[in-house]
């Protein structure tokens, strides 16, 4: 091949690079119809708001733009009330496992209800400090307060008294501390679902202060069945009659 057909050749090859290049740019320059997207705007790494027990997901929203309308404050509120009643559970029940064995059904009783009445003051306490303001709820809760720092008070001083009495029956204590250890593993499970399911801090409250209740009206009705002590089986049928009452209003409302 001579030099003149070699150059005749590449001449048609780089006229054909040419032409490719040219026509590829054109054609890159006519952008594709764009179609509406089926797929639901997510918010976060898994398209939901916070979730956790009783919290609503908010899929659509985006919680990383910098806007806001409200919900993400409410959802913040909402966890937070619900990890201190946690803690409130928690270090409630293990007070309350924690307690001495005295040789005496009614201090042993003592001994557990009053950091339980202790608890629901602090649960009272957070609802209304979180916001809480239910026209039923609000002044319940008001009442928990003031009524149930009276009956520490006075569940303390009838401590103090049986006490110093010295009076013991080993046999009837042991039967109460059976029946306390039964109520103690059966609330536990429930203790620790507070709320499971809820999206407000109302309905979380009213679930939660319903177990609660619950719990002291078992260990009311088992000292009952383990104690001649007057004065504390007059404590405990009043728990009883008033914490019904109040779990029977709540329960209207859940």
């Amino acid at each position: 091949m001579n030099r003149k057909t070699l150059y005749w050749i590449l001449g048609i090859l780089i006229a054909l690079v040419l032409f490719f290049l040219i026509w590829g740019a054109a054609k890159g320059g006519q952008s594709a119809p764009q179609t509406p997207s089926t797929e639901p705007v997510t918010s976060g790494e898994n398209g939901t708001g916070i979730t956790g027990a009783g919290i609503t997901e908010h899929a659509g929203m985006n919680h990383n733009s910098g806007e806001t309308n409200g919900i993400d404050d409410l959802d913040s509120e909402y966890t937070a009330y619900l990890n201190e009643q946690t803690d409130i559970m928690n270090r409630m029940m293990l007070d309350m496992e924690l307690a001495e064995d005295t040789g005496n059904a009614a201090l042993d009783f003592l001994t557990g209800m009053v950091p339980h009445h202790a608890a629901a003051v602090e649960m009272a306490q957070s609802y209304l400090q979180h916001g809480g303001n239910h026209k039923t709820l609000k002044p319940l809760a008001e009442d928990i307060i003031e009524a149930q720092r009276l009956e520490i008070t006075q569940m303390e001083q009838l401590y103090n008294e049986i006490s110093a009495s010295g009076r013991k029956d080993q046999e009837q204590a042991d039967a109460y501390r059976q029946a306390y250890q039964e109520m103690m593993s059966a609330h536990h499970a429930g203790h620790s679902a507070t709320a499971d399911g809820r999206s407000t801090i109302d309905a979380a409250f009213a679930e939660g202060m319903i177990m609660h209740h619950q719990m002291a009206v078992d260990m009311a009705q088992d000292i009952l069945d383990h104690t001649g002590e007057t004065d504390v089986r007059e404590l405990a049928q009043h728990i009883i009659d008033i914490q019904k009452q109040e779990i029977a209003i709540m329960e209207q409302l859940s």
